[in-house]
């Protein structure tokens, strides 16, 4: 039995446990420990991503502590600087992996992740794994060796590369589950504030350490690295993100002179909503069009609210229901509401028929 046979048999059990409810944390821990088994490391994490931007939500660490400066070393290469098989380069790949020591053809000091990030933690090749659904990256899996470590083999990664999708639905179905079935308490939105000084936090308020539910001095999530990141380059840093908490947050950073200071809050209804749209791969004005279908507008109004004619309306509605695998408005809203809200609030409810459609099923309810 090859290594890809092997590695498929022994994560189907991990695929089976993100649909009996793990969480996205578990899952990466699981995942980590089953290639441990088969692929020889000596550290590797998995993060989830977002399914747009490929920028890193969360991420869970083998083989020794998680180092926030290592993190944010990695994403300041990751975001600001050109380097190699970047994820947002892998991403458009048809095979989603990597392997440095092949992309710098053996010579791995030609990466800026190695010189910056790799060699300074005693670390040398790497395999990175996108896990691929629809075109989009719901996460990735990297591992690396020590230095002075044989490199990774072809053959490793010819056998990751089938584990991109079936991994990707997973850890789609843990992050959607935790976006449709995340508690609110009724009252006006908390609002808190990190502010980091490189990659120390310097500040936290008791807002920002409620809604992130960790102890933050060692557990900042990893987004607020990819943001801060974006900041300093003087990109849009936005993003919501899974919390320890079991919830979501949206994360915003700006400048101040030589600190980042990030604003924190509890994600609303219409940011989770977001996040299920995007996981059907539509344009940011498809995504603005599902806004207003989900309010119950009519064709006439959507064409009012957004500045455009009916027909491009309707142009818009079948590019979504053709990406969404449904035939009418009604159908796509039964989706949305069936397949991840409803579960999320009625335990021990019936499944619903439309729920296959966001989930990346292929048989038709019957």
């Amino acid at each position: 039995m090859g290594l890809g046979e092997r590695l498929r048999r022994s994560l189907r059990g991990v695929q089976a446990e993100a649909t009996s409810g793990c969480s996205h944390r578990e899952l990466g821990q699981h995942v980590l420990a089953e290639l441990g088994r088969h692929i020889g490391f000596d550290a590797a994490c998995s993060a989830t991503l977002d399914p747009v931007t490929a920028m890193w939500t969360s991420c869970e660490v083998m083989g020794g502590r998680r180092d926030l400066d290592f993190e944010a070393r990695l994403f300041d290469v990751e975001y600001r600087r050109p380097d190699v098989a970047k994820l947002v380069d892998i991403a458009r790949r048809v095979r989603p992996v990597s392997v440095l020591s092949v992309e710098t053809g053996g010579d791995l000091a030609r990466s800026e992740r190695y010189r910056a990030v790799h060699a300074p933690a005693g670390l040398g090749d790497e395999i990175r794994l996108l896990l691929m659904d629809a075109g989009h990256p719901w996460g990735c899996v990297h591992l690396a060796r020590a230095l002075g470590s044989k490199p990774f083999a072809a053959s490793d990664a010819e056998a990751l590369v089938a584990l991109s999708a079936p991994l990707a639905r997973a850890f789609r179905h843990t992050l959607l589950r935790m976006a449709m079935s995340a508690t609110r308490e009724p009252g006006p939105r908390a609002i808190g504030v990190l502010s980091l000084r490189g990659a120390t936090l310097v500040e936290a308020s008791s807002e920002a350490r409620a809604i992130l539910g960790a102890t933050l001095d060692t557990s900042l999530p990893a987004a607020a690295h990819g943001i801060v990141a974006l900041a300093r380059a003087g990109l849009p840093a936005r993003m919501s993100c899974p919390t320890a908490a079991g919830e979501w947050a949206t994360l915003h950073a700006t400048r101040l002179g030589g600190e980042v200071a990030i604003i924190v809050e509890r994600s609303s209804p219409v940011e989770l909503l977001d996040v299920v749209v995007r996981a059907l791969g539509l344009s940011e004005r498809e995504r603005t069009v599902v806004h207003t279908l989900v309010r119950g507008l009519g064709t006439r109004e959507i064409a009012l609210e957004l500045g455009i004619s009916e027909w491009t309306v309707q142009d818009h509605l079948k590019s979504i229901f053709a990406k969404a695998n449904v035939t009418s408005r009604q159908a796509l809203v039964a989706a949305l509401f069936f397949g991840y809200w409803a579960p999320g609030h009625e335990r021990g409810a019936t499944p619903s028929p439309y729920g296959h459609y966001l989930r990346g099923d292929e048989k038709e309810p019957g």
